[in-house]
């Protein structure tokens, strides 16, 4: 008797009038019937046990913190998504800080969550204990950790995509010509998609001796493959390519009697279509301008010397300035450039490149990027806008003070005079969220002095500083 069907004419009739099962035995199929259907499936039968999970050192948080946990990691607990993912990370990342876990049966929650959020992976790694890697194996949808956490036991050659990519990032790691021989190995053989995800993971280890392969990939037929071998070449000091790149930018652009005097590339030649330059330019930009400040945007910028005292202090051929500083700028966006950046910032003109001033603020240093972001919130003329939001996005958080108290101050005007040339709504969620959570009550006073039309802003601004404070008190 092991069909539905038949456990179900013997229960309503009753195991006295049907014998054959004793009504222990039939309640037991029953249940084991129970559960096949609402799986949807019959057992799988000679399936190997998984090894028993490992064993853990670092605790488990305490209930509170549990607790908080558990809230954040439910959208329909905690209704806005982007306040309860920020929180999210930042109680994993306190948590990890600390030497905290978080607890096992929140785990599959948490891998769940890291499918489709990609930047909470490494947290939820550092959180998860040694035991979310092996709950990890137990579930296809989950593999995508392996590569998070770099395990060098992933397999090269039977092993997922992401096993792949995490065995040749521990592998570059460990042993960075190891690695490069293994990828080089099967590079012809591999799809395109796969070396566009494998070529990256050279960026570990980087060395001269990675430059002969990069330059071949090069000429792969894949754009993706040779823009990450670009990158890659671009961030190796003294490589064939930087040095092309710097003596192409010096014949373009050189100083005569004080002035940058330019002369843009008369083709783009296969050569430079190589070496990544786009020969059509995007609507409004002319062709040799558009080559000129690719051109300017690879060279290092070590080709043009001290930004301020000697480059920069001179002026440019009429016509030309807002090429040089935008190629120039998206140099020292790439190559993270705090001086280049810094110095830039004075000289480009902000309504006619916003973009392009967006991408220098995150090449700043850290006490720069403090400094601006306190002069533009203590100064509405500063010229910033609705930039100030991106740039308060980048100050490495938690604030200092001074910043802190700058962005209240300013936030307090903004709300009484509505003069400010920003949102008071966004960037009140920025601080709530980059703000020490000690503010709280300081943003409470601000909002039992706010007119009605700003109260609602600083109050809710107060309530999650004090639920951060709340968090990591639990934490503690």
């Amino acid at each position: 008797m092991n069909q539905w069907s038949d456990l179900l004419a013997t229960a309503l009739v009753g195991t006295d009038r049907r014998p054959g099962i004793a009504a222990a035995a039939l309640l037991d199929r029953a249940a084991a019937w129970s559960v096949y259907r609402r799986a949807g499936t019959r057992p799988i039968h000679g399936l190997v046990s998984p090894a028993p999970a490992p064993a853990e050192d670092d605790p488990v948080v305490r209930n509170a913190a549990a607790h908080r946990l558990a809230i954040l990691a439910d959208p329909d607990i905690f209704g806005d998504a982007t306040i309860r993912l920020a929180l999210l990370a930042e109680w994993l990342t306190e948590a990890a800080r600390r030497g905290w876990r978080a607890p096992p049966e929140l785990l599959p929650d948490l891998l769940d969550l890291g499918r489709r959020q990609r930047e909470l992976r490494p947290l939820i790694v550092a959180a998860g204990g040694a035991r979310l890697g092996w709950l990890a194996q137990q579930n296809p949808e989950w593999t995508y950790i392996t590569s998070t956490a770099g395990r060098e036991d992933g397999r090269w050659d039977e092993g997922t995509r992401g096993e792949r990519i995490a065995h040749l990032t521990a592998l570059r790691r460990a042993d960075p010509a190891t690695g490069r021989a293994l990828l080089m190995e099967e590079w012809s053989a591999l799809p395109s998609d796969e070396r566009v995800e494998l070529l990256p993971r050279l960026a570990v280890g980087l060395g001269p001796d990675d430059e002969e392969f990069l330059e071949a990939a090069l000429d792969d037929r894949r754009r993706e493959v040779r823009t990450v071998a670009i990158d890659l070449l671009n961030a190796l000091p003294g490589s064939a390519f930087n040095l092309r790149m710097a003596a192409q930018a010096r014949a373009c652009v050189t100083i005569r009697d004080g002035v940058i005097a330019v002369q843009p590339p008369a083709d783009c030649d296969p050569k430079l279509r190589r070496d990544g330059v786009v020969p059509r330019p995007p609507a409004g930009i002319g062709e040799r301008a558009w080559w000129l400040e690719q051109v300017l945007a690879r060279a290092p910028l070590a080709t043009w010397g001290d930004p301020t005292r000697s480059f920069l202090s001179h002026s440019i051929e009429e016509g030309w300035d807002v090429v040089v500083l935008r190629g120039l700028a998206r140099a020292a966006s790439l190559q993270r450039d705090s001086a280049w950046a810094d110095a830039l910032l004075d000289r480009i003109d902000l309504a006619a490149s916003p973009a392009i001033v967006a991408q220098l603020y995150p090449a700043l240093g850290p006490a720069e990027l403090v400094k601006r972001a306190i002069e533009a919130m203590r100064d509405e003329t500063a010229g910033l806008g609705r930039l100030i939001e991106y740039v308060l996005e980048h100050c490495p958080a938690p604030w200092p003070t001074e910043l802190a108290t700058a962005v209240l101050a300013g936030l307090e005007a903004h709300g009484k005079h509505r003069r400010m040339p920003y949102d008071l709504y966004r960037v009140s969620r920025i601080a709530a969220l980059r703000m020490p959570p000690a503010f709280a009550a300081v943003a409470a006073a601000v909002a039992q002095r706010t007119d009605s039309r700003g109260i609602g802003v600083f109050e809710r601004l107060a309530e999650i500083l004090q639920l951060r404070h709340e968090m990591i008190q639990e934490l503690e």
